[in-house]
């Protein structure tokens, strides 16, 4: 397969912080709709949450108002890095165990193929 020189965007989700508590939820039902090589999280909401990529164990945190981002090697460039491979579940909760207000939002990349 050849590479393309074109980027594929992801279709931006949001979860609403009034419904966050101490337990996981996913940002995507069902994963990632599509491989990921760049992922983009947003917390525009008052309360600080934890990120898990597997829904057991708190992987990363993002304060409120911060954002993250992870760009894996080799994106962008010849795809020989990484990706979030399709079906990745992406799941965030409270850090206190309270709910907000505000969105808390995702969006990725990847280079097509």
């Amino acid at each position: 397969m050849a590479i393309k020189n074109s980027i594929r965007a992801l279709p931006a989700a949001n979860f609403d912080a009034a419904g966050l508590d101490a337990t996981f939820k996913p940002m995507y039902v069902g994963g990632l709709p599509f491989p990921c090589a760049l992922l983009r999280m947003v917390n525009a909401s008052d309360v600080a949450i934890g990120i898990s990529y597997g829904g057991a164990v708190v992987h990363d945190f993002l304060p409120s108002g911060g954002v993250l981002e992870i760009s894996l090697p080799g994106v962008y460039q010849n795809f020989n890095g990484g990706q979030f491979t399709k079906g990745t579940q992406v799941y965030i909760s409270s850090s206190t165990g309270a709910a907000g207000t505000g969105l808390i939002w995702l969006t990725g990349y990847s280079q097509e193929i």
